[in-house]
């Protein structure tokens, strides 16, 4: 009887965790109210990103951290999202070979990295027939 209700106390907290869906975070970019989540729903968009193979390169972790290294310069401290709506649906344009979303950093550890204030908008590409995703259209990792 234990192990039935730890099971059916486990599945309801599951259940009530995946119907609130993702955490939305909101703030100004470039003037306007923009939403932002750390997911996608059916690719895992967490992971090392190179550029070639190499560097620079991107690291986006599931906390909503990372790192980001511009070319010849070092890694440094990021927050990072995926535009999203305000409820928290990735915006995006969807095709049968993928999806392009827009990825947004905040520069935490060294501000001057961003375009608009700490920020800077990329483009992120998930290619479902190569199975990979890519970040600005050079730093790249598999699925």
């Amino acid at each position: 009887m234990k192990t039935f209700i730890c099971g059916l106390v486990a599945m309801l907290a599951i259940s009530s965790a995946s119907a609130e869906g993702p955490k939305v975070h909101s703030f100004t970019y470039n003037g306007s109210v923009v939403y932002g989540v750390n997911v996608l729903p059916d690719v895992d968009v967490t992971g090392t990103y190179r550029f070639e193979g190499g560097e620079p390169r991107a690291e986006l972790r599931p906390d909503g951290t990372g790192c980001w290294a511009n070319h010849s310069r070092p890694c440094v401290g990021i927050k990072w999202w995926l535009q999203a709506d305000a409820a928290g649906k990735p915006l995006g344009q969807y095709g049968a070979g993928g999806s392009l979303h827009t990825l947004l950093i905040e520069h935490v550890e060294d501000p001057s990295y961003g375009r608009v204030g700490p920020y800077n908008g990329f483009e992120l590409a998930v290619d479902k027939v190569g199975r990979k995703v890519i970040i600005a259209g050079e730093r790249e990792k598999g699925f």
